[in-house]
């Protein structure tokens, strides 16, 4: 996951990959 990537997306992108990312982080811990 490429945080700065996250800042070129639209709307609906950006919330699938926030949705993504929270669920990385919860098999991270």
């Amino acid at each position: 996951y490429a945080m700065p990537y996250a800042l070129n997306l639209n709307d609906t992108e950006r919330v699938n990959y926030l949705n993504g990312y929270l669920e990385y982080l919860l098999r991270a811990v």
